[in-house]
């Protein structure tokens, strides 16, 4: 991720945006790259065997997850940069943008270990679905559902209370973004 920064800010400097763009994608291509040698290094160290000719055997996964996933953080992303858009274009609007992407890193921080502890949750979810323990597949599920609600509410409501305070953080006039953070947040 590092390796792709000088790409970026090299491009943008000599090609502007359309350099920007040269850069993110070189960048993206030198880290495939290096994520590629790292996972063969690994896979040859280990004895692991791979074999490229049987890949289309788990086209059920990428047909069934893999594509709806990708569909939906691309429509997703295309919706939001098309709402930043149109509010960039408003009067007063990148100011908007800016109340709007501040309470959204508050947002992000609040949200953050719900998100954490549902990533680590995953591999034993696998577990117990691949030996067919529905109980404890459920169970576990649950409390985990539970834990990261409580969480998320409790920590959403001490935001909404220091909603003041924290969007005074980025600086003189996010003040009036205190509404947008409370929503945001509920």
């Amino acid at each position: 991720g590092l390796g792709s920064i000088p790409f970026f800010v090299l491009g943008a400097y000599c090609g502007g945006l359309t350099g920007a763009i040269l850069g993110f994608a070189s960048g993206a291509l030198l880290n495939y790259l290096i994520n590629g040698c790292f996972i063969y290094f690994q896979l040859k160290k280990h004895g692991i065997r791979y074999r490229f000719d049987e890949f289309w055997q788990e086209r059920s996964i990428l047909w069934n997850f893999c594509l709806p996933q990708t569909l939906t953080s691309v429509t997703t992303g295309m919706a939001g940069t098309l709402a930043t858009v149109v509010l960039a274009t408003q009067e007063n609007g990148i100011a908007e943008v800016a109340i709007f992407e501040s309470a959204r890193q508050i947002q992000t921080s609040v949200l953050y270990l719900p998100n954490i502890a549902t990533q680590a949750l995953l591999p034993t979810l696998t577990e117990f679905n691949a030996l067919k323990e529905k109980a404890r597949y459920v169970k576990t599920l649950k409390y985990n559902a539970l834990i990261n609600v409580l969480f998320a509410v409790v920590t959403a409501l001490a935001a909404s209370v220091l909603a003041p305070w924290a969007m005074r953080a980025f600086g003189e006039g996010f003040e009036s973004g205190v509404s947008t953070l409370v929503l945001l947040l509920g």
